[in-house]
């Protein structure tokens, strides 16, 4: 009886079996998506473009009309009595205040300031009833009275303290800061700022925010407990908003009524 026969299969044949050619088939594809960038999105391996998650992001929601209600209280801690020493953002102000400016204030005609210095000059005179007021707009380094406060005191030393300025009722931002003066307000008060949330009726006043309150709410202002500025003052003035419907305003002056 004749022996079985052996089959024989060659390298070659195994290679262009149909497992084969499927495996890498799909190993091939797999490679060409990974090296066209076209086909990033469809990779199996690499790292997939973060596009439709920017595309999809919803966006930042607009500020809204209305007030937010204050939670904490205001207070403004003082300087150690005596003190005159800057803190470390006042001392940097002060040195650049001193150095030129890297863009100069254009002014064609040289009398854009004149009734300022006019003035200026009759409050170092200290004329009756020359007082110069000045307003200075910011953002955060005026919120907190970094620059303000280091030109306030210079303007003081040089011409006479005619009082602090413009404060506001409560802190309408956690940064709202006001050196050489003592300020406290009770939480509670509600709060419409030009940034948002923004008041229905569209007035801001000065300080670019309003205030409203539920009853029997409090705030403070008085003279600075410490240092050399600010430990006097003859008069207070109060802006406020009367409407219909508006409540009532009580005030005391040194713990009696007005």
């Amino acid at each position: 009886m004749p022996p079985a026969a052996t089959e024989v299969t060659t390298a070659g044949e195994v290679f262009r079996s149909r497992p084969v050619v499927a495996v890498l088939f799909v190993v091939a594809l797999a490679g060409a998506l990974e090296l066209a960038p076209g086909l990033a999105r469809f990779r199996l391996f690499g790292k997939r473009p973060q596009r439709d998650a920017v595309v999809n992001a919803p966006a930042a929601p607009a500020a809204s009309v209305g007030e937010s209600r204050l939670g904490l209280e205001t207070t403004a801690a003082q300087k150690a009595p005596g003190a005159t020493t800057l803190a470390p953002a006042e001392a940097r102000e002060a040195q650049a205040l001193e150095q030129a400016p890297p863009v100069p204030l254009l002014d064609p005609t040289n009398k854009a300031l004149d009734g300022f210095f006019a003035m200026l000059s009759r409050t170092e005179r200290k004329q009756t009833g020359a007082i110069t007021r000045i307003a200075h707009f910011g953002d955060s380094i005026i919120v907190s009275d970094y620059v303000s406060g280091t030109l306030r005191r210079k303007l003081q030393a040089a011409f006479g303290d005619a009082g602090h300025g413009f404060v506001l009722v409560a802190n309408a931002w956690p940064a709202y800061f006001h050196n050489d003066v003592s300020r406290y307000a009770t939480a509670g008060f509600n709060v419409s700022r030009i940034v948002g949330p923004y008041a229905a009726d569209g007035f801001y006043g000065l300080g670019g925010v309003s205030f409203s309150t539920p009853p029997n709410v409090l705030s403070r202002v008085g003279t600075a407990e410490s240092g050399d500025y600010g430990r006097n003052v003859s008069s207070f003035t109060l802006f406020y908003l009367e409407q219909p419907s508006g409540g009532s305003l009580e005030l005391s002056v040194d713990g009696g009524p007005s």
